[in-house]
């Protein structure tokens, strides 16, 4: 009880997440956290326990970098079949059509 209470105040006072919260934050499993932490690619500490804790700010980073590269893709993809559309003659806004699939093929004639 004591311990549940000494965790409860320092996540408080540092704002801590467990592989829980963070996996909820990032809409992720626990495991696939766990991954990214051992990766180097989202900062941890370790408890003497072994359990892994992060900073809420680290997770947030985390989330913009993955908007940002999410972003940067999709962009990149548009860039990458803007001729061939130009091409076929689709227009920039029958693009949604398109959304999920990862090529555009088209005939040209």
């Amino acid at each position: 009880m004591q311990r549940t209470r000494i965790l409860a105040e320092l996540q408080e006072k540092a704002r801590l997440l467990t592989t829980l919260d963070a996996a909820k934050q990032l809409r992720y499993s626990r495991s696939r956290i766990r991954q990214l932490a051992l990766a180097g690619q989202l900062r941890f500490e370790l408890t003497k326990g072994g359990q892994f804790i992060f900073h809420e700010h680290d997770v947030h980073r985390f989330l913009e970098q993955r908007a940002e590269a999410r972003t940067q893709s999709r962009a990149a993809r548009l860039r990458a079949v803007r001729v061939t559309m130009l091409k076929a003659g689709i227009q920039p806004r029958q693009l949604e059509m398109f959304r999920g699939q990862a090529k555009v093929r088209c005939a040209i004639a």
